[in-house]
């Protein structure tokens, strides 16, 4: 399969450049700094900013799919208007994977547009997560997450704020109803985290997945198997859905 992949030097999508390669895929890693991609079997840098769709076309063009890990708030450009860009980028990205003839688009969104129940996301009850420095969660949520949860503390920048949160949520309203080609959204367990491959995991719909009374969780790399997993298989083509986890 010929992947191209965005955001293929973040948390996830680094990981989902590795477990494709491995699993002897041919992957684009389309960024604004090619030479930063990790030298992989099967991986080829390609330089391109999807936030200039005229970039992203000739840069998806000849793939079998587009996966985008697309994510400008973790490491955001001094004075970058982070909620702007995302929303420009995921615009951006749906045009370019039907201009190009794509037409197929596997999305990672916000673990936050997953519902707690009809009508109700899990970002309507947890206000102002946007608004998070680093990795000062509020206690109430942290005594939610798996402990694995706290591995984010060794990672995260603490001179930012998550306001990337937000339109990766709202960004699922791009993805509802539309059924001109072929997408699929992930949204990440309330609980991801940093840590080891386990090789396993649950596959949820749009519902917030539990572990008794807290959030369940998933390590990146285990959430990198099910995306490669649903590139393969388009097993939720036009569906919302998750993976997780939990303790054993």
């Amino acid at each position: 399969m010929k992947i191209a992949l965005v955001g293929a030097t973040g948390f996830i999508g680094s990981k989902v450049l590795e477990e494709a390669s491995n699993r002897g895929h041919e992957i684009t890693a389309i960024t604004r700094h090619p030479e930063n991609a990790p030298q992989l079997p099967g991986v080829f840098g390609r330089k391109a900013d999807v936030l200039k769709r005229m970039q992203a076309i000739p840069a998806f063009e000849g793939h079998d799919i587009v996966i985008s890990c697309f994510n400008v708030g973790h490491k955001p450009d001094p004075g970058q208007n982070v909620v702007r860009d995302t929303f420009t980028g995921v615009v951006n990205l749906i045009r370019a994977t039907k201009e190009s003839s794509v037409n197929r688009l596997l999305f990672v969104g916000g673990g936050g547009a997953l519902y707690v129940k009809p009508g109700i996301q899990l970002i309507d009850v947890i206000p102002g997560l946007g608004e998070i420095s680093g990795h000062e969660w509020p206690e109430d949520l942290s005594s939610m997450m798996p402990p694995e949860f706290a591995l984010w503390d060794e990672i995260l920048r603490k001179d930012i704020t998550h306001d990337h949160i937000i339109p990766l949520v709202q960004a699922l309203m791009f993805f509802e109803h539309d059924r001109t080609y072929d997408w699929s959204f992930f949204s990440p367990p309330a609980g991801l985290h940093p840590g080891p491959r386990k090789g396993k995991y649950i596959t949820g719909t749009n519902q917030v997945p539990m572990d008794g009374d807290k959030y369940a969780g998933l390590s990146i790399a285990d959430a990198a198997i099910a995306i490669v997993d649903e590139a393969e298989r388009d097993a939720h083509k036009w569906e919302h859905w998750t993976a997780y986890l939990p303790a054993e």
